[in-house]
Order: structure tokens, then sequence, then C-alpha cells
């Protein structure tokens, strides 16, 4: 089992060149149970090869990757090859273009040579952040089981579509909030987390991804409407979902939903066939 320098000593060599830690007690308590464990951290630093050279800033982060190194930790150094092939998708930075693999290659091997004058070639792990699988695709959704996003902030009130008024839908506001809130891992006052409270949610991510992720972890979905199960729409940026509560003998269906009059706001609403053209997604059973 490797042996470390104390914490203390760790963390003096460490400050060498910093301004600041963020947050210090955290980097003591990872080389505190390092220590504990005689497992060394382990420290990545991310590049991108849009240039063929590194330039001299680059050096302050790779020393400070070095000290990492001097003291045991195992040192990474991540090429960003596939960040690299699609440069700035926005078009708005002239100094990201999208690279051929040729070019991303070359730039990789003069990278590799470049921080192997202060990184320890034989202690170095090289790796690079392109896809491995011939099964994984541009495009498509990869569901991660258990993970969780961040919450969103609640938008501005006066920015809430506040449709009751003007909607074409036959809306009912059945009141505001649902506390004691629980914990079923989706922002409250959202959509999506309204709808995790009526039924059981395996799967993640926005709303309107819902009907693609829950599809491919095998719950059942498709186009039409049935009591207790869930409508994808893209009704909004990021997509909404309701709970079918009724299914009309006209063809028409009842969900319940938040964030749709307004946030943190449950209603009824009934949709026709059609209401919603291609802004239906689907139904999941």
């Amino acid at each position: 089992m490797p042996s470390f320098a104390p914490v203390d000593e760790q963390l003096t060599y460490l400050k060498k060149g910093a301004a600041e830690i963020i947050r210090e007690s955290e980097l003591r308590s990872k080389l505190e149970k390092s220590r504990a464990s005689g497992t060394p951290l382990r420290v990545k630093l991310g590049m991108d090869p849009t240039a063929p050279d590194l330039h001299l800033g680059h050096t302050v982060v790779l020393r400070k990757l070095k000290h990492f190194q001097d003291l045991g930790h195992t040192a990474i150094f991540l090429i960003g090859d596939f960040t690299g092939m699609i440069g700035d998708p926005t078009g708005r930075s002239a100094t990201r273009p999208p690279l051929t693999a040729e070019q991303i290659g070359q730039n990789a091997e003069t990278y590799k040579a470049q921080v192997f004058t202060i990184l320890d070639p034989q202690k170095t792990v090289i790796d690079f952040n392109r896809l491995r699988s011939p099964q994984l695709q541009a495009g498509m959704t990869l569901v991660l089981p258990g993970a969780t996003g961040g919450a969103f902030p609640p938008p501005p009130a006066l920015l809430q579509m506040t449709r009751t008024a003007t909607s074409a839908f036959g809306v009912k506001v059945l009141g505001c909030c649902l506390g004691p809130y629980v914990n079923n891992k989706f922002p409250v006052g959202w959509c999506t987390y309204y709808v995790a409270t009526k039924r059981n949610v395996t799967w993640n991510g926005d709303a309107g991804f819902w009907y693609q992720n829950a599809s491919a972890m095998g719950v059942p979905v498709g186009p039409t409407p049935k009591v207790g199960s869930i409508m994808v729409t893209w009704e909004s940026w990021a997509g909404h979902v309701a709970y079918v509560e009724s299914v009309n003998a006209d063809g028409s269906w009842t969900v319940s939903e938040m964030n749709w009059v307004a946030f943190n706001t449950i209603n009824e609403r009934t949709i026709k066939p059609g209401q919603l053209g291609s802004r239906l997604v689907g139904f999941i059973y």
C-alpha cells in the first residue's frame, strides 16, 4: 500500500503558487481519506486539441498537476478529441472550428510531447473523451439509472404562461402547492415533480425527453391516451408532462398537471384530439 506525506505537508506543497483553494476543507478531507486508505487521488486536467501547441498559460495548471503527481497521486491528462470534432456549435467563435480526426490526432501527439516536459510520462495517464462504443451514436439520449439532475430555479412569476382566460382548452385551477413536499428526485413546483407524485417514475431528464427515456428503460409508450398514463408534450422550452385522469367518450382526455397555468400551481385541462398538433410527443403507460 502506498504511503503519503502528512496532510499538512501535502497542503503546504499544493498551496505553492496558488492564490486560493476552493474549498480547502474539501481538499483536506480528500487527502485525509487518501492517506488513511492508501489510495491516491485521481486528479484530472482536460484540454481540447483546438490548436497544435499549448501556450505558456497552460503551464500554470500543468505544474499544479505535477505537484499532485510529486505527492504520489494519479495525474490524468484528458485530451478532448470528441470536443474538438464538435468545435463551437454556435458558430460564434472562429477560434474553435470543427477539426478532422487527423488534425486532432496530430495536435494530440504534440500535446503529449509538450506536457511531458513537465509531467512524468511514466506516472501520467493519457486519456480521451471520445465515444468508445459503436452502439453510441450522435443524438442518442443516455439514461443513467438513479441519476439526478440539478434543480431549476423557479422562473419569474410574470413570465409564467397564465393561460386560463385565453386558453382554447377547458382549464380548471385546483390549487397551489403540494406540501409537505416529498423527495422524488425532481425539482419542486415543476410538471415533472407533480407527475412523479402521481405514479412511480424510474427514469430522469427534462419533461420533453421523458417519452424516449422511459421507452429506453423498457416502459411501454404509445400515441393513445389511457387513464393513468403520462402525457408528454413540447409545450415549453423543456417540454411538459401531465397525468391522464380520464379519457372521455368524444376522444378527448383530461389531465392534471403542475406549472402549466403558473409555477407550482395544479390544474386540470381537457384536450381534444389533434389540439396539440406536433407538440404532442405521446403517452407513457
